[in-house]
C-alpha cells in the first residue's frame, strides 16, 4: 500500500513542480507581461506566488512519496527474508477491520489484520498487517479468534508476516 501511495504522491508532486515552472517561465518570457504592464498589472509578481506554492507543495509531496516508496521497499525486503528464512507457526487474529486510507469506489481496498503468535521459546508476540486485501479477508471469513498461519524470523521473532495461499 505504501508503494501505491508513494507512486501517487511522487507523480502528483512532480506534476505540481512542472506546473509551477511552466507558469513561472511562461509569464516571465512571454509578451503577456508587457501587455499586462501597460494596463497596470504586474503579472510576474501576481503569478510568482502560485509558482512558489506549486514548487513547495510539489516538492513536499514528491519527498513524502519518495519516503513511502523507500519504506515499502524496505518492508518488501523484510517480507522476502521472512518467506525465505522464517519459521511457520499458528496465530490467532486479535483485530480485523477495513483500512480506509485507500478507497476504490468508496470501498476500502485493504484491511488491517492484527494477530498473536508464539515463537519456539513460547514467547508471545503481536503484529499487524495494514495491507491485507479486503476481498481475501471476506473470502476467508477472517474475524477475531480465527486461526492464521504466519512466519517469523527466528533471529528476530518480532518480525513476522501472514502466510497467504495466494500472492
Amino acid at each position: 500500500m505504501s508503494n501505491l501511495k508513494g507512486i501517487i504522491l511522487v507523480g502528483t508532486g512532480l506534476l505540481l513542480v512542472v506546473i509551477g515552472f511552466i507558469t513561472f517561465f511562461t509569464i516571465n518570457s512571454s509578451g503577456a507581461g508587457s501587455a499586462a504592464s501597460r494596463v497596470g498589472v504586474n503579472l510576474g509578481a501576481t503569478l510568482i506566488l502560485p509558482s512558489i506554492i506549486c514548487w513547495v507543495t510539489g516538492g513536499g509531496l514528491t519527498l513524502w512519496g519518495a519516503l513511502l516508496l523507500m519504506q515499502g521497499g524496505a518492508r518488501k525486503g523484510e517480507l522476502q527474508q521472512i518467506a525465505a528464512a522464517g519459521v511457520e507457526t499458528g496465530a490467532v487474529i486479535t483485530y480485523v477491520d477495513r483500512n480506509y486510507s485507500l478507497l476504490l469506489n468508496n470501498r476500502p481496498i485493504y484491511s488491517i489484520v492484527e494477530y498473536r503468535y508464539r515463537d519456539m521459546m513460547g514467547r508471545e508476540f503481536v503484529n499487524r498487517a495494514d495491507n491485507v486485501k479486503t476481498d481475501l479477508v471476506i473470502r476467508n471469513n477472517w474475524q477475531v479468534g480465527s486461526p492464521l498461519k504466519v512466519r517469523y524470523l527466528p533471529a528476530n521473532p518480532t518480525k513476522s508476516g501472514i502466510m497467504f495461499a495466494e500472492v
